[in-house]
């Protein structure tokens, strides 16, 4: 078909260690990632199926931010090392 696949390296992310600091960096993400969503499914016309994927998606995305919230809002409240304890 006279095409060319090609890998190219993308943009690398920082690893994070420390728990407290994922889970901010992780809300971070999905506070992004859902105002970009909702710029797509609000500002575009889109087909049927494309938008109730997005949809779930988005409904899905925060459902995973509720999460991490609860579990910063638990650091905050109790300290690192309470937190971490019950985690075990």
């Amino acid at each position: 078909m006279g095409g060319c696949v090609k890998h190219e390296c993308g943009q690398t992310s920082p690893v994070i260690c420390d728990v407290h600091e994922y889970l901010k960096a992780d809300n971070k993400v999905s506070e992004d990632g859902l105002k970009l969503l909702d710029s797509h499914i609000n500002g575009e016309t889109l087909d049927y199926a494309t938008f109730d994927l997005l949809k779930d998606y988005y409904v899905d995305e925060e459902g995973d931010m509720a999460w991490t919230s609860q579990q910063l809002d638990l650091i905050d409240r109790f300290g690192i090392n309470n937190y971490l304890i019950g985690q075990l």
